[in-house]
């Protein structure tokens, strides 16, 4: 977590849902739907968002994945389950895009990204033979 502290707040079962951040506005009939899930969308001139309903911390770094193109590790030590939503610039970003670094909207969450090396688990296949079967 980043220095400041987590700035979101968990969601108890029962709990009513957190209403959608504006990029989904008028689209409250989808709640059902991406409730429970990481949505990743683009939003035009280079930004994206990312948007969690009720999701945790390791869902969010495995969200996280895909924009930053390597491998996300959830370090927090949180067990709840979050709704939260943020944009940010893309690589190929158009330069009078407004929105935070990737690093900045994950920041604001009270998150922090940190690069670290570390062991990753891999399946290597190192040969196979093509068997004929009968039929």
């Amino acid at each position: 977590m980043a220095k400041s502290g987590l700035k979101l707040k968990e969601s108890k079962p029962g709990d009513p849902p957190a209403p959608l951040p504006p990029w989904f506005a008028g689209k409250d009939t989808m709640i059902p739907q991406i409730e429970g899930k990481v949505i990743a969308s683009a939003e035009g001139r280079g930004i994206a968002a990312v948007t969690g309903r009720r999701v945790s911390m390791a869902e969010l770094a495995e969200g996280l994945q895909t924009p930053l193109r390597t491998f996300v590790m959830d370090k927090t030590n949180l067990t709840g389950k979050y709704y939260f939503g943020f944009k940010f610039l893309r690589d190929d970003a158009l330069p009078d895009a407004d929105a935070p670094s990737l690093s900045q909207a994950v920041q604001e969450l009270g998150l922090r990204l940190e690069k670290q090396k570390g062991p990753v688990e891999m399946l290597v296949i190192d040969h196979v033979e093509k068997t004929p079967t009968a039929n």
